[in-house]
């Protein structure tokens, strides 16, 4: 298993991680894992907004530690730009500055993200890659340590894969049509990579991207189109770069992110997939929350699934380098058989049982069934309150059940008819020990010295009573002790026997009753408190004169001179005087009952009543509110309870997913699991399940005894009552203490803790949840239906297998056109399917991935691995991607939409200027879609072009709106070839800022090139490759022999000499050319000089003026050359 670092960035990106988390917590709880998300996989969320967003996607928000907002509260973009730019030198300030907004133009609230510019999206990465490479290296160092290592191996073991953990995977996530992802993911990418600290795994960095047509159905195309273009340019622009600009390098170094310097690096992540709303088939998932789903559910299958991370680096990253390099490339972006393409694209289908879906709907059947329980059972026999008021039918069960709650309570002691408290508190087993040792001190001491015959009745008298004053305090204080060892383990005991009856009525009668007979039950024991202080008062007055008692004993015998021992009579004094100590013992026992429940009732469970009323008003809140606290839709309403027999749609496959069991029967399956959990046929199993839950770990030994992770409660006590009576205190603490209760008012917690009760071992639930694809085709588990359930699987198999195909449209057109392929072929990776390598299933199986077009020779046997290997498959997922990498024109999901806006703009120069507004972030030479030697070609082509006068300009009618037409002649039938036209420009205020012009035009004229299904676009950009080869026979030509190509236009005289000059002289004079044209450069360059404040004025072409210089300087080495090469 390997460790992974998920980075999203943006929202998509988030959303995806939301899912991806979410996805993963259900895989988890499902094979029995309660630790949580291991260390070893590591989530981080960066993005522009200062708190996480996207509250209308489903899934959880991640943990704040997860998130790293690049924008800190109140702070404007103007303070980010400053920031930004104060971390370089004023040598590379205004190199660094140049593409970006400037701050007094930009009136975007940067703390609710980016406006959808990439260009201030770009601003905000690029001045917080401090931030993003120190959180990215707290990622890394958590996912080496010796404990997320022991545990990643631990879970793989549960999984069922390899548990030696192998090198970590990085995968970026992100859109490329937004302001935020698509501006910041490039920087992003390099922070994280530099965090690895030279890791070769860190060269290796995937990233999956969502394109353009994932976001068509929100609209807003004119500012996803162009972000999307400019995202492209640019991953292109660093896929073949392994050098950044020098500003962009030295604001990297100054907040310590480091550039590779192995020779797989490169700006960005090395595989790039994209993924799309739809693929060449027949799967639409026609909605980006769907995508993000489905690409969560995808990438929890990567992380559990060893066989798909294998074959992820040993097959998909494998191939796509090695095949990049090699798959015909028409376009000339890129240096022939030297480099890669850059895009692929990544495809998902699953088969699964759909037991994660079946946990969740029950999950939330239960929960929504205890909720509604809770708050309205006194409510479901008259629903509209036609009857009584919710008050009355409050009333009305209090009524009821007052007696039996309080019974139930132990704390029943008002008249003295009723005696629980002070009878759990009497240490009636000893009492008769404490009588008798007090019956033989009196009778020792009275019969002292005492004649034979006997003694007076003044005698006993005075002695019995003189020997019980002797010694009723002594014991008194026996039985006080006594009663104090019951009076702590009553203590102990009681708070939890309230919590425990609390649950109990609430899951019979509902919150609102019990609260009320919370209440009431207060009541009663204040008023047994004030009853046990006058019975106490009664005791002690009965036995105040105990001289009297004895007296009244013996007055029958008062006559006689002597009465013996053994007497009836004195015998009944020792007993009076007996009794008189056991009504005192008594009346202590109730002093101290009284005492003990009065506290009880003021410090537990008024508390405890407030507690209730707090829950139940926070859950009736929670529960009816639109949304949730943290801002997304509250889906309260949509979760099914037990008399909604439909199942809502979001349990329903996503297109690319097939169940073999179907979501229209979890309703009738989940009643039979109810049925089959409750063995007792005498109570009504739907209310039994409900009380479960409601009473979790205090009303179920089966609960209370799972590990703590497994184990549930509404209740919490997060304060323990300490009586404020020392004597009664189980250890001494002082003056005492209040109870203090934690009553689960959130009710999505109810959702997880009705899934922990759904897989409490040894259930009927947990048993068909724990099912896998083995037992399904095991015919000997449910023989009657092995045979439709063996159509099911042939069934549900073709319908996956056939939504496989990579999530992307291809133009065969321009397949073929630029990559000389006539067909999309795969490369295919699936995780085990528990079906033996013969047979009718596994032929079956077999006929339909060929059918797919997804067997492949080479691997495929080795997915059926049998239902032994395969015991613990409960889904089988498949991951498909091009089998090549291609360039972007070739794929209608990423140019398609951007084709389109590009074409409803290009007319008017207020359309271009919104279409290129604040989209590119990084410097013209980080910008331009081809190989810098590629481009580099080109800028001198586009100088020798203009040396032998085959470039044209027309400013015709439409000058004014779109600029000049640009063309240049190419040897060919239809001569000259125009530039795109317009120009990727406003407005072209110079002809010598066209080379800096032509090059950031070759974005739109691979978006041309889509357009019109062929690569006729590029045919000047080619041209001026060809003319950049400085051997080329164009200018060797002319120097030469003072020939031209047949059909070329006249070469001007002025410029390069003429036909009737020898060969030196042309080449003079072409020297002469390109030195004065280098000269004119330089000194057009130094008029944008550095007391210029804003860069934003400067020609485009500045930002490539090393480049330019070293074009003209190339060009003059070069007909040096020439000279040698000919024999000149």
């Amino acid at each position: 298993m390997r460790p992974f670092l998920l980075v999203g960035v943006g929202g998509s990106g988030g959303k995806t991680l939301r899912a991806i988390q979410q996805a993963l917590n259900l895989r988890l709880r499902q094979v029995g894992w309660h630790e949580g998300i291991p260390d070893s996989w590591q989530f981080l969320h960066v993005d522009s907004v200062t708190n996480q967003d996207g509250s209308d996607f489903p899934a959880p928000f991640l943990d704040q530690s997860q998130y790293l907002s690049l924008v800190p509260n109140g702070v404007a973009y103007s303070g980010i730009y400053g920031t930004l730019t104060g971390k370089v030198t004023a040598e590379f300030r205004a190199d660094l500055e140049r593409p970006l907004p400037a701050p007094e133009d930009v009136t975007v609230p940067v703390s609710l993200g980016a406006g959808a510019y990439r260009a201030i999206g770009r601003t905000m990465a690029a001045a917080a890659m401090g931030q993003i490479h120190a959180k990215a290296k707290t990622a890394f160092t958590a996912m080496g340590s010796a404990k997320a290592k022991a545990d990643l191996a631990a879970l793989a073991r549960l999984l069922g894969s390899k548990d030696d953990v192998e090198e970590p995977e990085i995968v970026i996530i992100s859109s490329i049509a937004g302001g935020s992802g698509a501006g910041m993911f490039l920087d992003v990418t390099e922070a994280v990579k530099s965090a690895a600290a030279g890791a070769p795994y860190a060269d290796h960095t995937t990233a999956i991207l969502y394109a353009p047509d994932v976001f068509e159905q929100i609209g807003n195309m004119r500012n996803i189109a162009p972000n999307a273009l400019g995202a492209i340019a640019e991953t292109m622009s660093g896929y073949w770069n392994t050098t950044p600009s020098e500003a962009t390098q030295a604001m990297y170094q100054s907040q310590g992110v480091i550039i590779g310097a192995t020779e797989q690096y490169r700006i960005g992540p090395k595989y790039v997939y994209l993924v799309g709303r739809k693929n060449s088939g027949n799967i639409d998932f026609h909605s980006q929350s769907a995508v993000y789903r489905a690409v969560g559910s995808s990438m929890t299958a990567w992380l559990t699934t060893s066989l798909i991370q294998d074959g992820f680096s040993s097959y998909f990253k494998a191939n796509f380098g090695s095949r990049a390099e090699s798959v015909p490339d028409n376009t000339r972006l890129k240096r022939e058989t030297k480099d890669p393409t850059p895009f692929s694209a990544l495809g998902f289908g699953r088969l699964s049982l759909g037991m994660e879906r079946f946990s969740e709907y029950a999950a939330e059947r239960l929960a929504k069934e205890s909720l509604k329980t809770m708050l309205e059972r006194h409510l479901e026999q008259d629903p509209g309150t036609k009857e009584k008021t919710a008050e009355q039918w409050v009333t009305y069960f209090a009524d009821l059940n007052e007696g039996r709650f309080l019974s139930a309570s132990g704390l029943n002691e008002v008249t003295e008819a009723n005696n629980q408290v002070i009878d759990a508190l009497r240490p009636a087993e000893r009492m008769g020990e404490f009588n008798a040792q007090l019956r033989g001190a009196l009778q020792q001491f009275a019969e002292a010295g005492a004649a034979a015959t006997g003694q007076s009745f003044n005698d006993w008298v005075s002695k019995i009573v003189n020997a019980f004053e002797n010694n009723i305090q002594s014991q008194l204080s026996l039985v006080a002790a006594a009663r104090y060892e019951k009076i702590r383990t009553w203590v102990d005991q009681q708070p939890d026997k309230l919590v425990k009856l609390s649950l109990r009525t609430i899951s019979e009668l509902g919150l609102p009753v019990t609260i009320e007979l919370v209440r009431r039950l207060n009541n009663q024991v204040s008023k047994a408190s004030a009853e046990l202080l006058e019975e106490r008062a009664r005791h002690l007055a009965d036995t105040q004169n105990v001289s009297l008692l004895v007296s009244a004993a013996l007055n029958a015998v008062a006559s006689m001179q002597a009465i013996p021992k053994g007497h009836p009579a004195v015998e009944s004094a020792y007993e009076q005087a007996c009794n008189a100590f056991a009504w005192r013992a008594e009346a202590e026992l109730k002093a101290d009952a009284s005492l003990l429940i009065q506290d009880l009732g003021t410090n537990l469970i008024s508390n405890l009543e407030k507690s209730l009323a707090a829950a139940a008003s926070a859950l009736a809140h929670s529960t009816s509110e639109p949304k949730l606290s943290d801002l997304r839709d509250n889906p309260f309403n949509s979760w099914p309870d037990f008399l909604q027999g439909s199942v809502d749609s979001k349990f329903k496959p996503a297109p690319n997913e097939a169940l073999l069991i179907d979501t229209e029967d979890y309703s009738q399956i989940f009643f039979e699991l109810v049925e089959q959990t409750v063995l007792d046929k005498a109570v009504d199993s739907k209310r039994e399940v409900v009380r479960e839950l409601i009473e979790g770990a205090w009303g179920s030994d089966v609960v209370a005894n799972l590990e703590e992770d497994a184990r549930w409660s509404l209740i919490n006590p997060t304060q323990k009552w300490i009586p404020t009576n020392p004597n009664f205190q189980l250890r001494s603490a002082g003056g005492g203490q209040q109870a203090a209760f934690e009553f689960e008012h959130d009710h999505m917690q109810y959702v997880s803790m009705a899934g922990k009760w759904i897989n409490v071992p040894g259930r009927a639930f947990k048993a068909f949840i724990d099912q896998k694809i083995a037992n399904f085709l095991d015919q000997k588990n449910d023989p009657q239906n092995a045979p439709a359930r063996l159509q099911k699987f042939q069934r549900e198999f073709t319908k996956f297998v056939s939504s496989a195909d990579p999530l992307v449209e291809i133009n065969p057109s321009l397949l073929s056109a630029v990559h000389n392929r006539s067909s999309v072929n795969k490369m295919v990776i699936c995780s085990p399917i528990p079906v033996e390598q013969s047979g009718p299933v596994f032929d079956a199986c077999k006929a339909m991935l060929n059918q797919a077009g997804l067997w492949q020779d080479s691997n495929s046997m080795g997915w059926f691995v049998g239902p032994g290997a395969g015991a613990n498959a409960n889904s089988i997922d498949i991951f498909t991607s091009l089998n090549e990498p291609y360039e972007p024109m070739v794929m209608s999901s990423v140019v398609n939409p951007i084709a389109k806006q590009w074409v409803e703009s290009q007319d008017l120069k207020s359309n271009r200027e919104a279409f290129m507004k604040w989209r590119r972030g990084r410097t013209l030479a980080e910008t331009i879609p081809a190989h810098p030697e590629v481009w580099a070609k080109m800028l001198r082509g586009w100088f020798v072009a203009r040396l032998l006068n085959q470039v044209a300009q027309e400013k015709g009618e439409t000058f004014k709106e779109k600029g000049p037409k640009v063309s240049i002649w190419c040897n060919g039938a239809d001569n000259y070839q125009d530039f795109p036209f317009p120009l990727m420009a406003a407005k072209v205020d110079s002809s010598d800022d066209l080379p800096g012009i032509i090059l950031s035009s070759l974005q739109v004229a691979i978006v041309d090139c889509y357009t019109k299904s062929s690569l006729k676009p590029l045919l000047p950009f080619h041209r001026l490759l060809d003319l950049g080869e400085l051997d080329s026979e164009d200018l060797k030509g002319w120097i030469v022999d003072g020939s031209t190509v047949s059909g070329a236009p006249e070469v001007k005289a002025d410029r390069a000499g003429s036909d009737t000059m020898d060969a030196s002289g042309r080449k003079a004079k072409c020297i002469e050319f390109f030195e004065a044209e280098l000269k004119f450069f330089n000194e057009l360059m130094d008029k944008c000089g550095p007391n210029e404040r804003n860069p934003r004025v400067f020609p485009l072409t500045w930002e490539i003026r090393a480049e330019v210089r070293r074009a003209l300087q190339s060009a003059i080495d070069g007909i040096k050359a020439i000279e040698a090469d000919r024999g000149l």
